[in-house]
């Protein structure tokens, strides 16, 4: 679901900052994505 929104929120150019704890998803983004995102957990 995160990486849907992910997509729409980059298509729309809209500002986001993505919070996650999976360290393999994290490995992820830093790779593939020029996204700003937060290690920690949301709730």
């Amino acid at each position: 679901m995160g990486t849907i929104v992910k997509e729409r929120l980059e298509e729309e150019k809209l500002p986001f900052v993505i919070v996650e704890n999976d360290e393999e998803k994290i490995e992820e983004l830093k790779q593939t994505s020029d996204s700003l995102f937060i290690e920690g957990d949301a709730t």
